[in-house]
C-alpha cells in the first residue's frame, strides 16, 4: 500500500508503509494555538530512511557513536551540557590553518617587574592581571622599555583579561610595569 497524507486540524498527518503491514505516524505541521505561529515537528525515529524533506532541528543527548548508511536520517547529536556534537570531514594543513599552527598553545611568563617577554618575532596573544595595587603596563615591540610602542599605558586591574588578538611584533616583546602588578603574558614566537 501506498503512503497516505491525511489533514487534520492540528496539521498534516503523513502514514508511511513499513512495507511490513504496520504504519509509522508522522506529524508535519502543527499550528501553535493562538499565537498563529507554525511548528515543525516529526516522530520519525532516528536512523529512519527519509521519505520526505521534513525540517529536522534539535538535538538528541548521546553516548554512543552510531553509523549511518547513505539515504537514512541522523539527528543532530549534543552532549551531556547539551553542546552540539561536531564532527570536521576537512584535513587541516599545518602551514595553513592557525589551529593546527600553534597545537600546544601560548607560551607564557609571568611578571611582577618591567621585563623583557619575547626576543624575536611573534605574537602578542593577551595579558591575564591576577592582583595590582594601581599597577600600569605598557608593551613595546622591541627588546627594551623603548622604541616601538605597542600598547600604550593603562591601568591594570585584578582579574581581569586583556585580549591582544595576537597582535604581531617583528623585534619582541618588553613589558613596563609600574606599581604593584603580577601578571602573566601570552605569546608566540613566530614559527618558521
Amino acid at each position: 500500500m501506498a503512503d497516505i497524507d491525511q489533514p487534520s486540524s492540528f496539521g498534516t498527518v503523513k502514514y508511511h508503509d513499513n512495507g511490513d503491514g504496520t504504519y509509522s505516524q508522522q506529524v508535519y505541521a502543527v499550528t501553535g494555538a493562538g499565537s498563529n505561529s507554525t511548528q515543525i515537528q516529526g516522530a520519525s525515529a532516528d536512523s529512519d530512511w527519509v521519505t520526505e524533506d521534513p525540517l529536522l532541528c534539535g538535538a538528541e543527548v548521546r553516548t554512543i557513536v552510531r553509523n549511518y548508511s547513505n539515504g537514512k536520517k541522523a539527528n543532530l547529536g549534543a552532549d551531556g551540557e547539551g553542546n552540539l556534537l561536531v564532527s570536521l570531514a576537512t584535513v587541516l594543513s599545518q602551514s595553513l590553518d592557525s589551529v593546527l599552527t600553534y597545537p600546544r598553545g601560548s607560551n607564557y611568563t609571568n611578571l611582577s617587574a618591567s621585563a623583557q617577554v619575547l626576543a624575536g618575532a611573534g605574537k602578542l596573544n593577551g595579558v591575564f592581571c591576577a592582583s595590582t595595587s594601581g599597577g600600569t603596563l605598557k608593551l613595546w615591540d622591541s627588546l627594551a622599555g623603548s622604541g616601538n610602542v605597542l600598547v600604550n599605558t593603562f591601568a591594570l586591574v585584578a582579574g581581569t583579561s586583556y585580549d591582544f588578538r595576537h597582535a604581531r611584533v617583528g623585534t619582541g616583546i618588553y613589558a613596563t610595569i609600574t606599581n604593584t602588578a603580577d601578571i602573566t603574558v601570552f605569546f608566540d614566537p613566530t614559527v618558521t
